[in-house]
């Protein structure tokens, strides 16, 4: 049903403009059921520390009333309240999430050798920097404060990157891409800060997020995820998804870092950006679409 709701949307999106009353409710209540599904068994099982995600999930719901009020002409920045702030959303869902996973992760590869730490200085300092930069940016729109917020939240999560380091990310592709995906979301923030202290396009620090940030780390995770819950080795993916990764990792400097030099035509480098995340999504779809539809490799239950 939440699949239905969701693909329904996206096709009557994609019509005339007397679709999109009809598009917005399927949109909404697709927020809302999952946002119900997944706040259910949090709360059943009182794992409280999970409603930082449905929070997030929440943002997300009111951010797509948003855009549809703006789309519809009935809130004047409604637009871009529900595309910048999805946009920032995610991310804080991304740094969420890599907080939790990333040193797990990076533990079982070196086999127990090593425990990792979080700071929770660290994480408070990052969710009401990412909240403070938030409101800034789309509400009070305050371009030093906006800098500063920027600068501190980069700061943080770079720190505590550096404190997760070990060799051993870079022998494994589905941990160096993830780690890789976190400092792309670093770099974006650096560009906010240098947009204002240093003129460099604003555009430069959303693809920073975005592409590199949101999309390798979604490209990384869900060639992880899929590995290991259908019972198969999360160290040894396929080679075509390092290549894909690799593609990824292209795309990303070739969209964020070659328009820093002013030597090459912005359209172009845009365009061969967008045929790289394609070709690399198809790779991950050939690759995954028999993992997926598949019984698991260990022969338990689904």
């Amino acid at each position: 049903m939440l699949f239905a709701l969701w693909a329904v949307a996206r096709v009557l999106f994609s019509l005339e403009v007397d679709y999109l009353v009809a598009s917005a409710i399927c949109d909404l209540l697709f927020n809302s059921v999952l946002l119900v599904v997944l706040s259910r068994p949090i709360i059943q099982s009182k794992q409280h520390k999970q409603f930082a995600v449905t929070a997030k999930l929440f943002i997300l719901l009111i951010g797509n009333l948003f855009f549809y009020l703006g789309a519809l002409g009935k809130l004047e920045n409604g637009l871009l309240w529900g595309i910048y702030g999805g946009l920032y959303t995610v991310v804080g869902l991304v740094l969420t999430i890599g907080r939790r996973v990333m040193p797990f992760f990076i533990e079982r590869a070196a086999g127990g050798e090593l425990t990792l730490f979080n700071s929770k200085w660290l994480d408070l300092i990052s969710l009401f920097g990412l909240l403070g930069f938030l409101i800034s940016e789309l509400f009070t729109q305050t371009p030093a404060l906006s800098a500063t917020l920027a600068i501190a939240i980069a700061a943080v999560n770079g720190i505590r990157l550096l404190a997760w380091h070990h060799t051993i990310i870079w022998q494994r592709s589905l941990l160096w891409s993830l780690y890789l995906a976190l400092w792309f979301i670093c770099l974006g923030f650096i560009l906010f800060a240098l947009n204002y202290f240093a003129n460099i396009p604003k555009h430069l620090a959303v693809h920073a997020l975005a592409y590199g940030g949101i999309g390798l780390a979604t490209l990384s995770m869900m060639s992880r995820v899929a590995l290991g819950h259908t019972g198969r080795n999360i160290h040894k993916p396929a080679k075509l998804m390092i290549v894909a990764l690799s593609l990824f990792i292209l795309g990303t400097l070739i969209r964020v870092l070659l328009p820093l030099t002013n030597a090459f035509n912005y359209a172009s480098l845009i365009q061969t950006s967008q045929v790289l995340w394609i070709v690399a999504f198809v790779i991950f779809t050939c690759v995954y679409l028999p993992v997926l539809t598949q019984p698991r490799a260990d022969g338990r239950p689904d």
